[in-house]
């Protein structure tokens, strides 16, 4: 999964990493992490959180996500 479009693809959508933490449950350092360091892996609850808030946001994953 590419986070950090995904990531990208909800700040497009007006969240901000604060909003996408507050939503996954983690704090804003991890969702930044995941921005700096792209081979990242978030731990399985965080990321389905975000696949969750992006489908809910953005709606198709295929501009900003590699399944």
């Amino acid at each position: 999964m590419d986070w950090p479009a995904l990531i990208e693809g909800l700040r497009i959508a007006g969240l901000n990493q604060t909003d996408i933490a507050r939503y996954c449950g983690v704090t804003r350092a991890a969702v930044s992490l995941l921005v700096r360091r792209p081979s990242t892996e978030p731990g399985f609850s965080f990321g389905a959180r975000m696949v969750e808030l992006y489908l809910q946001r953005v709606g198709d994953p295929t501009p900003h996500a590699k399944f």
